[in-house]
C-alpha cells in the first residue's frame, strides 16, 4: 500500500478510495465500451465498504477482501497512490471526472450522459445548467420542453448540494460536535448556531460557538470567514470535508460574550439588523465587547434571553430567526408536549421494520394516546404495498393488538395517487379506514398542470383525510414536483381535506413558506414522522421545529387533539 500522508487517516483513505471506485464505474459506464469493469469496480467499493478485515488490510491486501480480483486491486494502488485521476489514466478513460455528477440527475443514464459529454460538451452539472438555461438543448432529440424545465429544477437541487448540506446530515453531526466540545476542559459553553439552528433545510456548514475560560476573542474582521476550524478533539468525520462531510467552524468566545456570539451567528442579516436597531431605540449599543447603554456602560447579558428582555420582547426561538419572524408570537407556537400521537406509521406489512405490537409499545413509550397504522397500498410493489386481501389480515391484527394497549391503534393506509389521479384502492375498503393519506410515489415527472388536475383528482375523493409530503421534495436530492399549490390549497380548504407536514429530516414537507400559506388558508396540519423504524418516532422533534418556521400554533395542528376531536375530524361529512 503506498505511504498515506500523516494528515490522512486509514478510515479517511478508505473512504475516498470507495468513493473513487464508485465514480470511476460511473465514468466507466459514460464511456461505454466496458460495462463489466464498471460492475466490478462497483461491487468492489461494495465489498470494500462491507468487509469486516481491519481497515489497514483492506487497504493494503485488497485481494483478501472476497469479490476482488488483482486487476481491480491494481486499480485500487492508482487510487490510493494518485487518487481518481491517476487511476482514470490507467484505465484509458477518456470522460472526465466532473460527468459523474450528470448520472446523479433523475433521468439520466449513462447513455444520456455519454451523449452530453461526447456530443454537446456538456460534462459537469454546472455546465448542463448553463445548457438548459441558454436553449442548447432545445434542438436535441429526446430533450422537449418538459424534460427541460424538469432537469432545470434538478440540476439546481444538485448544484446547491455541492456548496451545502442537508439538515438530516447536519444537525445529527453538529449536536455530536458540541456534546464532544462540553466535555473538554475550560469549555464552560458549546451550543451549535447558524442555519443549523434555525433547522435551515440546506446548510453551508457546521458552526458551534464555543466559550473558553481562558480563550481570547476572535478578530472583529474575522467574520464568518474567520471562524476556527478543525479543533484536534473534534469528532473525526465531522471535521473532514474532503470525505463529503460538511465543514466545520467553531467560534471561540469567552463566557462573558457567550450569549452576543450566538446571537448574532443564529439569526439571519434581517434579524439581526431588526435588533440591533431596536437596542439603539431603546438606548443601547450591541459592539462587538458587548452591549452598552447611552453613558457606554457596559450592560450585563448572561443569555439570548436577556438581550431580547432589554427590548421588551420574549425568547425568540431560532427557527423565527429569520424573515419576518418577529412578528410570530413565541407564545402561541405547538409545543411537542402537546403532540398526542402520530399518523403516519409504517410496519413490516409494508417497508417497515417494526410490528404493529412494537409500532404501538413505541407510541405508549412516547406518552401518546394514538397511533394510525398507514401501510403502503398495492401500487407500490417495491415497497411491499399491500393488497386489499392483506389489508384485511392487518386489521384482525390491529385488532388482537388493540386489546392489549392503551394506545389507540387507527387502521390507515397511506395510498398511492395513481399517475391519472386515481387512488390505488377500492372505494368500499377506503370507506372503511379510519384514516387515508393519499400520497405521489410515481410518475413524478409530469407537467405541471397535469400533476394538478391529478392533485386536484385526490383531494375531491371522499375518503382522503391528508396528502401525504404534498410536494415531494427530498432535501439535497430532489427539487419539489410542480403544480399549482394554490389551487389545489383552495379546493382542501373547501373540501376539509388536511395537509401533512412530513416531519422525516429528509423531506420536512411541507416547507415553511407553505405551511404559512395552509394556515392562511384555514387548511389543518398533521405532523407526522412518516416511521418506518422505531428511532424516526423521534424525528417529531423535527416536525415541531418545522412547524415554528411555519408559525404553527396548537389549533393548526390535527394530532394535538385528543383521539375524539381526531376521530371527528376525519369522519366529517364532506361536500361532494
Amino acid at each position: 500500500m503506498p505511504e498515506l500522508p500523516e494528515s490522512i487517516q486509514p478510515e479517511q483513505a478508505l473512504h475516498r478510495l470507495i468513493e473513487g471506485l464508485r465514480d470511476l464505474a460511473a465514468l466507466l459506464e459514460i464511456d461505454g465500451p466496458n460495462p463489466h469493469q464498471a460492475r466490478a469496480l462497483r461491487g468492489a467499493a461494495d465489498h470494500l465498504a462491507a468487509s469486516e478485515l481491519p481497515v489497514e488490510t483492506r487497504l493494503a491486501q485488497p485481494t483478501r477482501v472476497p469479490g476482488i480480483g488483482p486487476k481491480t486491486a491494481d486499480v485500487i494502488r492508482h487510487i490510493l497512490a494518485g487518487g481518481v485521476e491517476a487511476a482514470r489514466t490507467a484505465l484509458a478513460i477518456t470522460t472526465p471526472p466532473s460527468a459523474c455528477d450528470l448520472l446523479r440527475v433523475s433521468g439520466i443514464g449513462p447513455k444520456t450522459a455519454h451523449a452530453l459529454v461526447h456530443h454537446h460538451g456538456i460534462d459537469s452539472l454546472q455546465a448542463l445548467h448553463n445548457a438548459l438555461a441558454d436553449g442548447t438543448l432545445r434542438t436535441v432529440p429526446g430533450f422537449g420542453p418538459a424534460r427541460i424545465e424538469r432537469l432545470k429544477r434538478d440540476a439546481a437541487v444538485l448544484i446547491e448540494r455541492q456548496t451545502a448540506w442537508p439538515i438530516a446530515e447536519v444537525w445529527p453531526l453538529a449536536e455530536a460536535m458540541g456534546a464532544s466540545l462540553r466535555r473538554l476542559p475550560g469549555v464552560v459553553h458549546a451550543e451549535v448556531t447558524g442555519g443549523a439552528r434555525r433547522l435551515l433545510p440546506m446548510c453551508p456548514g457546521i458552526e458551534v460557538v464555543v466559550a473558553e475560560t481562558d480563550a481570547a476573542e476572535d478578530p472583529p474582521s474575522a467574520g464568518l470567514d474567520g471562524k476556527h476550524t478543525g479543533l484536534a478533539s473534534l469528532p473525526h468525520r465531522a471535521k473532514s470535508a474532503d470525505a463529503g462531510s460538511p465543514p466545520v467552524h467553531v467560534i471561540r468566545t469567552t463566557p462573558d460574550t457567550f450569549a452576543l456570539r450566538l446571537m448574532e451567528t443564529t439569526g439571519d442579516d434581517t434579524h439581526q439588523q431588526v435588533i440591533e436597531g431596536l437596542l439603539r431605540q431603546a438606548g443601547y449599543e450591541w459592539t462587538r465587547a458587548g452591549i452598552v447603554d447611552s453613558r457606554g456602560v457596559p450592560v450585563a447579558v448572561s443569555s439570548e434571553a436577556d438581550i431580547y428582555a432589554l427590548i421588551g420582547l420574549p425568547y425568540i426561538p431560532p427557527e423565527l430567526r429569520e424573515g419576518r419572524g418577529l412578528l410570530c408570537p413565541p407564545d402561541r407556537l405547538v409545543q411537542r408536549v402537546q403532540i398526542q400521537g402520530d399518523l403516519h406509521v409504517h410496519t413490516h406489512w409494508s417497508d417497515g421494520s417494526l410490528s404493529i405490537v412494537q409500532a404501538a409499545a413505541q407510541a405508549e413509550a412516547l406518552g401518546y394516546a394514538y397511533i394510525a397504522i398507514t401501510d403502503h397500498s398495492q401500487s407500490l410493489a417495491i415497497a411491499g404495498g399491500l393488497t386489499p386481501e392483506r389489508v384485511w389480515q392487518q386489521w384482525e391484527e390491529i385488532e388482537r393488538v388493540q386489546s392489549r394497549t392503551s394506545v389507540r391503534i387507527l387502521r390507515g393506509m397511506e395510498v398511492d395517487i395513481l399517475a391519472d389521479g386515481r387512488l390505488d384502492m377500492p372505494d368500499e375498503l377506503l370507506d372503511e379506514l379510519d384514516i387515508v393519506i393519499a400520497s405521489i410515489h410515481s410518475a413524478m415527472h409530469q407537467p405541471a398542470d397535469v400533476m394538478t388536475k391529478r392533485l386536484l383528482a385526490a383531494v375531491r375523493h371522499p375518503a382522503v383525510d391528508i396528502i401525504g409530503h404534498p410536494t415531494g421534495r427530498l432535501i439535497g436530492r430532489r427539487a419539489a414536483y410542480p403544480y399549482d399549490f394554490e389551487a389545489v390549497l383552495a379546493e382542501a380548504a373547501r373540501r376539509g381535506v388536511m395537509m401533512e407536514l412530513n416531519a422525516n429530516p429528509n423531506r420536512l414537507d411541507l416547507s415553511d413558506d407553505a405551511l404559512r400559506q395552509c394556515r392562511a388558508a384555514g387548511v389543518l396540519i398533521s405532523v407526522n414522522t412518516d416511521a418506518h423504524h422505531a428511532h424516526e418516532f423521534e424525528f417529531m422533534a423535527y416536525g415541531v421545529r418545522m412547524a415554528w418556521r411555519g408559525w404553527l400554533t396548537a389549533s393548526d395542528v390535527l394530532n394535538t387533539r385528543p383521539i375524539e376531536a381526531v376521530l371527528a375530524r376525519l369522519h366529517r361529512d364532506r361536500q361532494g
